[in-house]
């Protein structure tokens, strides 16, 4: 196509020569035709690569987004899990642990321990628990002894007195 335009059709139109220029015209229109049909098909070709290779893109951004989401969904689901687990095992055992420690704070001592059984900190809190709740309790037994002591000598005072005074 460029070498009959550049050889052929240019040199005859710049020396006016008619028929050669007709000649040329006709050999260029047909070597256009051919190289317009070439171009044609890369053209389609290219377009059709392009289509697939769009389709293909577009498969794979929904695969991603499926996984992205799917794996959102599972990491959000391991933090609930994980969130509820430390909640009842943990905030609610300590929480009760709590409640237990200010009724013993406020002289209940029959207020029950829980958590005893569990082989954690937990448990270990509640062990803990459990010394002052016995520390407790003898102490109040302790001071329940004085007391009965205490009344008993006073009793002993008196009729120690009153034998005095007879």
């Amino acid at each position: 196509f460029w070498k009959a335009s550049e050889q052929e059709l240019l040199p005859a139109l710049e020396s006016r020569n008619a028929a050669a220029a007709e000649k040329a015209y006709a050999e260029l229109s047909s070597a256009y035709a051919a190289h317009r049909a070439v171009i044609d098909d890369i053209v389609k070709r290219a377009n059709e690569d392009n289509a697939a290779l769009e389709s293909e893109a577009a498969a794979r951004v929904t695969w991603f987004s499926l996984a992205a989401w799917g794996i959102s969904g599972a990491v959000c689901l391991l933090i609930a899990v994980g969130l509820a687990g430390i909640i009842f095992g943990v905030v609610r055992p300590i929480g009760r642990l709590t409640e237990t420690m200010r009724r013993l704070a406020g002289g209940d001592l029959t207020a029950a321990i829980p958590a005893l059984t569990r082989r954690d900190e937990v448990g270990a809190m509640a062990a803990a628990i459990r010394v002052f709740h016995d520390n407790a309790t003898q102490i109040a037994q302790n001071d329940k002894r004085m007391l009965d002591l205490a009344a008993t000598a006073e009793q002993e005072r008196r009729r120690a007195l009153i034998d005095m005074c007879e």
